[in-house]
C-alpha cells in the first residue's frame, strides 16, 4: 500500500477554493495531494471507465472528485469511493418530484431545502461509489436514517456503504462522502 494516512483506513477529503475556469485543473490538485499526502511521487495516469467513474491506471488507491460554486472536494481511499459537493441554492418542485423517493419523505422537516440538498448529495456520492453513474436509477435506493446515521437501501437490502455528511466546514455547503470507511479525515486548504 502507498501510506494511506497512517497505520488506519480513512478517506482522506481534500477540500479547496477553486476556479474551474482560472485555477490549475484539479487532476494537479490531485497529484499534489498523493505527493504530499501519500508519499506517490508521480500521479499515475488517470483513466475513465465504461461508466465514467475516473480511476488510477495500475494503481491500487481510489479517488473521486467533485466541485460546486467556488470548491473543489477531492476524496481518497483504498476502497471505492464517492463524493458531492453542493453549495445551498433554491429546489424547484418538479427535481424535488424527481429525486425523492417515498420512503425519503421522513427524512425531511422544516428545513425543506436543506434536508433535500443533504439527500442529494448522499445519492450523488452512492452513485459515484458504486460507479454505475446512471445506470443506477432513482427507484431502484432509497436513504434511511437511523440514529444520525445515514444508510442506502439497494435492491431490497442495507448495501455496507457508509456515509459522513458535513455542512459546517464551508458555510452553505454540503458535503457527502460514500466509503466502506468509517472514518474521514477533513483537510480545508
Amino acid at each position: 500500500m502507498c501510506g494511506i494516512i497512517g497505520d488506519e483506513s480513512v478517506i482522506g477529503v481534500y477540500i479547496q477554493k477553486w476556479n474551474k475556469k482560472q485555477d490549475v485543473p484539479w487532476q494537479y490538485i490531485l497529484a499534489d495531494v498523493l505527493k504530499k499526502d501519500y508519499g506517490v511521487e508521480n500521479c499515475p495516469k488517470i483513466l475513465k471507465d465504461e461508466n465514467g467513474k475516473p480511476y488510477f491506471e495500475n494503481h491500487e488507491m481510489e479517488f473521486n472528485v467533485s466541485h460546486s460554486g467556488e470548491y473543489l472536494a477531492i476524496a481518497v481511499s483504498e476502497h471505492p469511493v464517492g463524493i458531492d459537493i453542493q453549495g445551498q441554492k433554491a429546489i424547484r418542485e418538479s427535481t424535488f418530484r424527481k429525486v425523492v423517493q417515498p420512503q425519503e419523505e421522513i427524512l425531511f422537516g422544516a428545513e425543506r431545502e436543506k434536508d433535500f440538498l443533504r439527500l442529494w448529495t448522499l445519492k450523488e456520492s452512492f452513485v459515484k461509489a458504486e460507479g454505475k453513474g446512471l445506470r443506477i436509477f432513482m427507484k431502484d435506493y432509497y436513504f434511511e436514517k437511523e440514529n444520525e446515521s445515514y444508510f442506502v437501501n439497494y435492491g431490497g437490502q442495507r448495501a455496507a456503504w457508509t456515509f459522513n455528511i458535513e455542512e459546517t466546514l464551508i458555510e452553505n455547503y454540503f458535503i457527502s462522502v460514500c466509503g466502506l470507511e468509517d472514518e474521514i479525515r477533513w483537510i480545508v486548504r
